[in-house]
């Protein structure tokens, strides 16, 4: 269990130099023996991504294996008034403005009911972030779209009726864009730091309870889905690829309050809870807390312990201690586990709703480095045609089990969709097998390359193609255009 550590002093400045025998970490209050201990000094430099051959769609991450200073800021349209985005835009170009982040890597995001969109990939001019936040003209969160009676006290029920409605898919969107958003950035070294500017979601890990609970408190319209395993993949997914959540709340201390918002403070202070990073609220300043959340990804430490052989699931916490005066040590405060799936029905149920998410993201995952070229133009004498490909698997994503003999379990997926995003073929096959040293060796070198084929009637489409190692679980994507004639 890996666990990134930020150590400050009293002016909110990294302590640098700490050794080993400064820390103390704690499980469920019991003390760990540290596996790993390593102080990591960020660089500024620039995310590269390897540029593929013409005709070569690729997910790889090139560069040095030194940690960076990266900043993701996403907007969430979806669960974030209008008004409050309006404001928190003006915000975030003031902080871009400065001069402070001249030559720190920032990537721009947005969530909104479309889903997740890269605005701008990691950029160390912050002048093109501002052009691209001035074309951007935000959109109408899930619980404003039926109109703008909502924003009347006459309608609080129907808002809330709807915002019952909406509550389930905003959580589950939300979720599933946090898991895009870690995937897309796993394969890149270094503690990254997300400043979420939202709104809010609430956050449920107890039994799911009945859709008209009031219970004498303000509007809290909840869901009857059970969205703990959700939750704890997200977890998991955001810690496994070292992100760090700042939820920013823009409403500040006078924003604009809507009823729709169900105790979205709580879920926000969660997330930076379970991720080691920091929720702001109250506080109009909103460029600030920009300023203090990035600063959060200069340096820090690793500590990893291992995780006793006999852990139940549920929530386990952490806690980290540092010696000496005038020294705070802010990490995550815990970690969830589920219960191992149950059969080979629960394990195939798991990996599918793993790949589905794999296949339904915009944004390519990065944990398994791939590649897809097309083999030839599509061919065929009849009204479809066979468009043939071939994914290579890099060395650097070769896994084999050598306690169980060499084995390997791969599984190779992919969805064909048209201009209008639907489905028009996919295949998916899994490959499983013990391997010869000799193979293991040459994989290991030169990497694994898969043939197959898609069948489409002329038109443009793109093909997404994830490849999964069942193994680690680590997950590469990539999306591929096809024009067939």
């Amino acid at each position: 269990m890996e666990v990134p550590v930020v150590v400050l002093d009293t002016h909110g400045k990294p302590v640098v130099g700490l050794k080993r025998d400064d820390f103390e970490l704690l499980q469920d209050r019991d003390k760990q023996n540290l596996a790993v201990f390593e102080e990591i000094r960020t660089t500024k430099e620039r995310v590269q991504y390897r540029p593929g051959a013409p005709g070569v769609y690729d997910n790889q991450v090139i560069g040095s294996a030194a940690g960076k200073r990266l900043t993701i800021i996403v907007l969430d349209t979806l669960n974030t008034a209008f008004p409050d985005q309006a404001y928190a835009r003006s915000e975030l170009i003031k902080y871009l403005s400065r001069e402070v982040i001249q030559d720190e890597p920032v990537a721009l995001l947005t969530i909104s009911s479309g889903g997740t969109r890269v605005l701008h990939d990691f950029t160390e001019d912050p002048k093109v972030l501002i052009a691209v936040l001035k074309r951007f003209d935000g959109k109408l969160p899930m619980s404003e779209v039926v109109g703008a009676s909502l924003y009347q006290s006459l309608y609080q029920n129907l808002e809330f009726q709807h915002q019952v409605a909406t509550l389930p898919t905003r959580i589950d969107a939300t979720l599933q864009a946090l898991q895009h958003i870690s995937q897309a950035f796993a394969a890149i070294p270094g503690r990254k730091s997300l400043i979420w500017i939202s709104g809010g979601i609430p956050f449920q890990t107890e039994e799911p309870v009945g859709l008209n609970r009031f219970g004498g408190r303000n509007w809290e319209p909840t869901t009857t889905r059970d969205f703990r395993l959700l939750y704890s993949q997200t977890f998991q997914a955001l810690n496994q690829a070292n992100v760090a959540v700042y939820p920013v709340d823009p409403r500040g201390v006078t924003g604009t309050h809507n009823i729709a918002y169900s105790n979205p403070r709580a879920g926000m202070q969660v997330l930076a809870d379970m991720t080691g990073g920091r929720f702001f609220s109250e506080n109009n300043d909103l460029s600030g807390l920009f300023q203090k959340a990035a600063d959060d990804c200069a340096d820090y430490y690793m500590l990893a312990y291992y995780l006793p052989a006999d852990l139940k699931p549920g929530w386990h916490e952490l806690k980290v201690k540092v010696t000496g005066s005038g020294r705070a040590a802010r990490a995550r405060n815990g970690f969830f586990t589920v219960a191992p799936p149950k059969g080979e029905k629960e394990v195939a149920e798991r990996r599918r709703l793993e790949i589905d998410m794999a296949l339904v993201s915009p944004l390519n995952y990065t944990s398994l480095p791939i590649a897809v070229r097309w083999l030839g133009a599509p061919s065929g004498s009849g009204a479809s045609k066979t468009a043939r490909f071939q994914i290579s698997v890099a060395p650097s994503g070769i896994f084999a089990d050598e306690s169980q003999n060499n084995a390997m379990n791969l599984e190779f997926v992919a969805v064909v969709r048209d201009g209008r995003g639907k489905d028009v073929d996919h295949f998916g096959q899994h490959i499983e097998g013990n391997l010869k040293p000799a193979i293991l060796t040459r994989l290991r070198q030169e990497g694994l390359n898969y043939n197959n084929a898609v069948v489409v009637t002329p038109g443009d489409y793109q093909v997404r193609f994830v490849v999964r190692d069942n193994l680690t679980g680590r997950t590469g994507s990539v999306l591929a255009p096809l024009k067939v004639q």
